[in-house]
């Protein structure tokens, strides 16, 4: 049977993933940020590598447990296009890809509710 969770419970659950996803946002940016200074066009399969490197990077950096990388993970899917994305593409990805995308400068049209 689950117990219900406490106030704190539920406020440290908050805090821990507000700081994963911090930090995930802060590798995604220090990847995407190098890519985009060696002006590097974001493709589709550059978009997937820097994905990649950024699950790699957090997953080594070990300071989170299996289940939340799990998470990003499921949740963080490219599709499997060629060329570049454009801004209407941009803004259908998953959190992670858009994080991607916006070190590249690349607007979304509009904005998600996701």
């Amino acid at each position: 049977m689950l117990e219900e969770l406490s106030r704190d419970e539920v406020l440290a659950e908050q805090r821990a993933q507000a700081a994963f996803l911090t930090d995930v946002s802060r590798v995604v940016a220090t990847i995407a940020t190098r890519h985009h200074a060696a002006s590097s066009p974001l493709t589709w399969q550059l978009l997937r590598d820097i994905r990649e490197e950024a699950l790699a990077a957090i997953g080594l950096a070990a300071r989170w447990p299996a289940w939340r990388l799990d998470e990003i993970v499921a949740a963080s899917a490219v599709p499997p296009l060629d060329g570049c994305p454009t801004g209407a593409e941009v803004g259908a990805l998953p959190v992670l890809g858009r994080a991607i995308a916006a070190a590249f400068h690349i607007p979304e049209p509009y904005a998600r509710t996701k």
